[in-house]
């Protein structure tokens, strides 16, 4: 059973709707002046449409499964306490973004609140959409789970995300206790989650070139455009009284 993730939107590619590999400057001004709280609708809607598709794809068995092996790490853990971040493997990095409960905070509600007490600018938003889709291809050897966002760590991944997108990218930024405040969890825990999510992508897979964000801010546009579209058909068809 395939897994839905940023993958879904692979088709855009392969109808060749971005062929042009030039920087456009003028196009990328309009990108950076887009208004903000629009564009994290957007990326909202999408995150929350991908997660609600993992959701629904039924990953209890996976679930109990990971939750089996995350406890047996720990046995292993408290028998070699020298055992550090950088040692887990992927599989244990990815397991910790999954929380026990699912948070009852919409991915749009969320995302607008970091931007209210860290805001930035429109590319580390969108730097987001460019890491999770890194990281799905980063986790697809067979030996490792792929990263899958679903409603157990979709928020986690979200606030890390954030923060190290800010961070790289930008000259100012906050410290890691305001961006955990923000995110609802412990700056401890943010720490931890920052050096898994560095070392899931290698370090060096951080930089979001100008073309690449284009190329993402176009997917973005297409998937919104088409849901605008269902939207309407919606409600067209619907009988009127």
């Amino acid at each position: 059973m395939k897994n839905s993730s940023l993958e879904n939107l692979e088709h855009i590619h392969e109808q060749g709707l971005i062929k042009n590999k030039e920087f456009d400057s003028s196009e990328y001004i309009n990108f950076m002046e887009y208004p903000t709280l629009n564009l994290l609708d957007m990326m909202s809607c999408l995150l929350t449409k991908i997660v609600q598709t993992n959701d629904d794809l039924g990953k209890n068995t996976q679930q109990n499964d990971d939750s089996n092996e995350n406890k047996n790490s720990n046995n292993n853990n408290n028998n070699n306490s020298t055992t550090s971040s950088t040692s887990l493997s992927n599989r244990n990095k990815t397991l910790l973004f999954r929380g026990q409960n699912i948070p009852h905070f919409p991915i749009n509600k969320y995302l607008q609140r970091a931007h209210q007490y860290c805001a930035t600018s429109n590319d580390v938003y969108l730097s987001l959409l460019v890491y999770f889709d890194r990281l799905s291809q980063l986790t697809l050897d067979d030996s490792e789970p792929k990263l899958i966002l679903d409603s157990y760590n979709i928020h986690r991944l979200i606030i890390t995300a954030f923060t190290v997108a800010t961070k790289f990218s930008q000259d100012v930024y906050f410290t890691n206790k305001r961006y955990a405040k923000v995110g609802g969890i412990s700056d401890r825990e943010l720490n931890k989650l920052e050096l898994a999510f560095l070392d899931l992508l290698n370090w060096e897979k951080l930089r979001c070139s100008g073309i690449e964000l284009l190329k993402y801010w176009k997917l973005l546009n297409g998937f919104w455009e088409r849901e605008n579209e269902n939207k309407e058909h919606s409600q067209e068809s619907q009988p009127t009284h």
